[in-house]
Formats: structure tokens, sequence, C-alpha cells
């Protein structure tokens, strides 16, 4: 994942950043930090700290880019927001996930040094790549410059995939055979320039920690020996704010085999799924909160679908490096349909799971899970599900394809078993509106076609 944070001057690590966010939050596992980041139950302040504990904290700790926005500001603004910041120093708010946030007091702090407006005054909630994509679409720009801060992860991924196959070889030996001397090893690789291959070597050993102190400084010394020179140049990534905006709001007709024609209505507040166009997310993966559907048919409305939170992280290999092995995992947890041959047949789930997740080659990747869901209501299939899924996501810039299909038997008194499946197409270039059309069974069959409309 990414994060921004604002600084005065990001290339100088000793210069001063500015952070406001939760106390005492990290060490909350999952279900708590959500509810008390709800209810308020977290207090925040403004701190300040030299900028490389952020890039520490972000970049090498926790595998996270950061993205710095350079604002086009004049110094009386920058004397502003400084002073400003100064007053707010530990004041303590109220931190609340989906409004009074990190990304809700930066804005604020920006819309006072730029006299721009931020925060949109449409939602009840300010997601962080809001305020970016809000920044960028001013009249007159307020960021001068964008720039990424590579993760120690993205730094190995990248420069790995853009080696030669024979490059790739002698990394990977040099990885599998720790005991052999390295210039032995780049004799029998045939390079006749091993540099970047080296560098690569170093990204390795700096984001996986799995090579001795001995051998790392033997790579060292090879790379040193042989002279300077400059890191291959990549491929620039796209910026967050070029990617599609956080809220979606969709409409879609739809004919069921069983129950006929119908009108869905849906709303996601935050923040993607795996057809998101979104830059500077986890690659195939899934964060989506509130996620309501209501279905308008035969003069009745229903409510199908309170998907509190969905979270999936396939965590994929993109480097294609043999030895990284990473396990993909889902969690769910909200009120749905039994399945599609009742309306109005809401029960409560929670759900989760882990599997494996393949990237097969660039934008297209396979996953597998097997989850336990807990169901309740009195229209529940059962009680305690057993599921074995199987999913494709595949996505182009104008084109994308999320296939799965599952298994699931109940494994309580019930021990009732069925098939689940769905495939969602999504096409169109544009950040703002895009079409979509897909099928679904889950004891009936539903087709349907939709227009997607992102704010």
């Amino acid at each position: 994942d990414d994060d921004a944070t604002l600084s005065i001057d990001i290339n100088d690590v000793l210069d001063t950043g500015i952070n406001y966010g939760a106390a005492d939050s990290e060490e909350d596992p999952l279900i708590p930090y959500i509810v008390k980041g709800l209810s308020g139950q977290y207090h925040s302040t403004f701190t300040t700290l030299p900028f490389f504990h952020h890039s520490e904290r972000y970049q090498e700790d926790q595998l996270r880019n950061v993205w710095e926005y350079r604002l086009d500001i004049d110094q009386d603004a920058v004397d502003l927001m400084t002073g400003h910041t100064w007053e707010l120093l530990g004041v303590k708010n109220k931190y609340y996930f989906f409004r009074q946030n990190c990304a809700y007091r930066m804005a604020e702090m920006v819309e006072l040094g730029t006299g721009t407006e931020l925060i949109s005054k449409y939602k009840v909630w300010v997601a962080p790549m809001d305020v970016f994509h809000a920044m960028m679409e001013q009249d007159k720009t307020i960021v001068k410059s964008v720039k990424r801060l590579a993760s120690r992860e993205t730094v190995f991924n990248e420069g790995y995939r853009a080696l030669s196959d024979a490059e790739k070889q002698f990394v990977d030996t040099v990885q599998s055979e720790p005991g052999a001397a390295i210039e032995e090893q780049i004799l029998l690789s045939n390079e006749e320039d091993p540099r970047e291959a080296l560098c690569v070597v170093l990204d390795r050993f700096a984001y996986q920690n799995n090579m001795s102190a001995d051998r790392q400084k033997e790579v060292l010394l090879a790379r040193f020996q042989r002279a300077p020179s400059q890191r291959r140049d990549l491929d620039p990534p796209q910026p967050p704010h070029e990617g599609d905006k956080t809220s979606l709001l969709q409409a879609s007709v739809l004919q069921n085999e069983d129950l006929g024609t119908g009108l869905e209505l849906r709303i996601r507040p935050a923040y993607f799924d795996f057809l998101s166009k979104t830059v500077g997310t986890a690659p195939y993966s899934e964060l989506s909160m509130a996620d309501t559907r209501v279905l308008i048919r035969d003069s009745e409305i229903y409510l199908r679908q309170l998907e509190a939170v969905r979270v999936t992280a396939l965590n994929t290999n993109v480097s294609g490096a043999p030895g990284a092995k990473r396990y993909a995992w889902r969690v769910r947890l909200g009120l749905q349909d039994r399945d599609l041959a009742c309306d109005g047949c809401l029960v409560g789930y929670a759900e989760g799971g882990f599997g494996r997740g393949y990237q097969i080659q660039d934008g297209l990747a396979v996953y597998g899970l097997a989850s336990a869901q807990f169901e309740v209501g009195d229209d529940a299939f059962s009680t305690l599900q057993a599921k074995a899924i199987a999913g494709a996501v595949w996505t182009t810039d104008t084109l994308g394809v999320h296939l799965e299909g599952a298994f699931v038997n109940g494994i309580d008194d019930t021990d009732q078993s069925k098939f689940i499946g769905k495939g969602e197409l999504r096409f169109g270039g544009g950040k703002d509106w895009e079409f979509g059309a897909g099928v679904r069974y889950d004891e009936a069959a539903e087709g349907f076609l939709s227009l997607n409309r992102y704010w």
C-alpha cells in the first residue's frame, strides 16, 4: 500500500515532517481497529519528526511507497502553515476513520495555505485519495511536481523485472548457492557487465534480509571493484491521482431467471475492488467499506447487501523471483441476501480465508482460497460453511475482468452444499465513468448491465 505525508522539503531527510494519526492504534487487530476508528475511540494530534523517521517507518519497515506532492506555494503560505501547526501541536482530537482522519486534517492545513477547497461538500466522509484528486483538479494547480519514493520491496521487484533472463539467473544463483564465491559465479554466468545484477542482489538483501553479513560484504566488494554506473531507467509509475476516484455509484439493470427484471442501485463509499483502476495500491487487492446494494423489483424495494468491510490481498509474486511465498487472504463482514432466488432474505455473515495467488503475466492473476463463513438469520443456508474458492483477475488500461467460483458446504447439522459463481466485465478508459456487464449464479442465474460513476 502507498501513503502520503506533508513535509517542507522531502529531498532532505533531516527536514521536518508534519504527521497526524490515530495514537495507539497500530497494535490493535483488524476488527477492534475498525470499531474504534468508526466510533471515535482513538485520540490523535499533530506531531513533528525529522522526515527520515517517516521514511524508515513506511518505506523500510512497512514496505509502503510514499508519494511526494510538492506544493507550488510561496514562503508566506509556508510560514502560515508552519505557525498554525505549532499552535496545534499536542492538541488532542478524536479520530474518526471516515471523516476527521489524517486526510481531513492535512487537507485543512493545505486549504489554509493555498486558499483552495480540498474537502468535498458532497461527501460525509474524506478519503486520503480524494484530497489528491482535489489538488489536481483546481482551476490553478497548487501542485508543482509529483514523485514516488519507492519502498525496499518496490525497488527490488522493479529492478528484478528489468533484468535480462541471464541476469535473473545470476541473481537467483547467488541466492540459492550462498557458499560459492561471487567472482566465480560472475565468471560462470558469462556476464560481461554484472553491475546491475549485483545491485539487485543487494536490493534483495535489503528487502528480504536473507543474506549473511559476510555474504553481503562479498557482494558489496564485487560491486565496488567495478566502475560506477547509473541504475537502469524504469518506466515512471502513474501517480495516485490518475486512477479512479474512491467512491462508486452504480446503476444496474438485471434479469433473474426466477424473479424477473429489476434495477439495482449500489453505493460503495470507499475504496477499491479488483477491477478499480486504482494507482498506488497493492496489486490484485480489494478494500471495500459500507458497500450497499438496493434492489427495486415489482414495485418493491429490498436491501440486498450491506457489506461493512471486504478486504482481499492476493499477495502475488509480482517480481517473478523464486522464493517469495506469501499467503493470499480475505475478510468479509456484513449482511446479504441468502442467494439470488430470494429477495429480502437477509442473513448476517462473517468470512475469513487463506490461500495463494499467482501472477501469470502483467495484469493477469489467478488465486485459490479456503475459507470459513459464519452465517446467522432465519434464512441462513447453513450456520457454519466451508468454501473452496478459485478466481482470476485480468486488467488493462481500458478493460477489467473478474471471475470467481466457489463450492460451499455446510458443516453443521444441515450439511448442505452448493456452487456459486460470478463473472464481471468493466470497460471504458475514463476515471469518472465506465460501463459494466456480468453474470452471477447462486441457486438462480442472473445477468446485468451497469453504468458506473466514480466520485
